[in-house]
């Protein structure tokens, strides 16, 4: 025990009181917010219609899990976009996500599809519907942003 005014004692104050940070805390952390150099995917039709040819090629039980597509086929849908649009530099984990949210909004679409009182119009690529039915899709389907959607199907459709 050392005793209150000692020198050991306070040099050990002094010290507490200038604690060293770890190595592991001084890492920059990103909670929150996008990552330090790392900008946000821009995605545009084009884009989106090339990933959707990649993953029409790579449908085959080859590249195909139980839960989806392998790493292995990830890796290869990635290089492979990455050749055919070189001026879109997209990490594997944004075009995965973005795999997810054409996914989510298919699914969308073809629940509204589903619906009586709608119909597909071919040549507009959307979907028409009275006031009161489009209110029952956004409800039910919570569909956020269906003009992006209507656009994004016009591109694949041609």
């Amino acid at each position: 025990m050392l005793a209150r005014g000692s020198p050991r004692f306070n040099m050990l104050l002094s010290k507490g009181a200038q604690k060293k940070k770890s190595p592991i805390a001084t890492a920059s952390k990103t909670h929150g917010g996008s990552p330090k150099g790392k900008t946000r995917a821009n995605w545009n039709s084009m884009l989106e219609k090339t990933l959707v040819d990649l993953l029409h090629e790579h449908n085959t039980p080859e590249y195909k899990g139980n839960n989806g597509w392998t790493p292995d086929a990830w890796n290869k849908i990635a290089k492979e976009f990455q050749e055919r649009e070189r001026y879109a530099s997209f990490s594997k984990v944004q075009i995965q996500e973005k795999e997810k949210e054409l996914k989510r909004d298919y699914r969308m679409l073809k629940g509204a599809r589903k619906q009586s009182g709608v119909s597909w119009d071919e040549k507009r690529c959307m979907i028409q519907a009275d006031p009161p039915i489009w209110d029952n899709i956004i409800k039910v389907s919570l569909l956020p942003c269906f003009c992006k959607l209507e656009i994004f199907l016009c591109v694949v459709s041609s």
